[in-house]
């Protein structure tokens, strides 16, 4: 089954196209390998779920899109109505390649 994910902030979603890999926070936990489909439109897959602990934003914000550990916690706070979110999901964009070798 593929889990949807909408990325609301731009400079996530330009992450994850630049760089085929993001750190976001989400207020739900997935298991790695789950796929997910970014945005209606982009294949991608889940590496690994944590808690959003001050510890692992200062670890994962280089991926996250922000230029700061601090910016990334600010724009999650607002895009989840004001609330801290509990988890970071590292998605990585698969790619045409991995996607034909998956189904093959």
């Amino acid at each position: 089954m593929t889990r949807k994910m909408t990325f609301k902030h731009p400079k996530a979603l330009k992450q994850l196209l630049e760089k085929g890999i993001v750190a976001t926070m989400r207020n739900y936990f997935l298991p790695p390998l789950t796929k997910v489909k970014a945005n209606n439109k982009y294949d991608c897959i889940v590496l690994g779920s944590t808690t959003a602990t001050e510890e692992n934003i200062k670890k994962l914000y280089d991926i996250s899109g922000f230029s700061s550990p601090e910016e990334w916690l600010r724009e999650a706070i607002k895009i989840h109505r004001g609330k801290r979110p509990e988890f970071i999901i590292v998605v990585a964009k698969l790619d045409s390649t991995s996607e034909k070798l998956k189904n093959s």
